[in-house]
């Protein structure tokens, strides 16, 4: 996290471990009233640490509490890395492309057009 977890004021994460290695279809029961009853653990995170996980773990951020004036955000870096043969068909159901058009990452211009020190003479 970029800012500390140490509370749960923030809505720090939350797992349930060994679940990766359950089946999903009652893993998720209760989670959003509270009453799971899967063994979960909360970290304590300072700000700039970093927080390694087999990402099939059930996980969540809980809610952050922080409120009126005081609301912080709860600013992360989130990285996720898989082998390229692993497919998450729960999470991600579709492995369609975030940008149907390649153009549309780049404000619809080619990346490509932009180097070379500029114009259609490249320089």
């Amino acid at each position: 996290p970029l800012v500390a977890l140490l509370t749960d004021e923030l809505g720090p994460p939350q797992f349930f471990p060994g679940s990766q290695r359950c089946t999903r279809e009652h893993l998720y029961t209760g989670l959003g009233d509270g009453s799971c009853h899967l063994p979960h653990c909360t970290p304590q995170l300072c700000a700039g640490d970093a927080l390694a996980f087999d990402y099939r773990i059930i996980h969540r951020g809980q809610a952050n509490l922080s409120r009126g004036a005081a609301r912080r955000s709860r600013p992360m870096l989130y990285l996720v890395y898989a082998k390229p043969w692993f497919t998450d068909v729960h999470n991600f159901p579709s492995d369609a492309p975030l940008f149907a058009d390649p153009d549309a990452a780049v404000g619809g211009q080619h990346a490509a057009s932009n180097e070379g020190g500029g114009g259609a003479g490249g320089g």
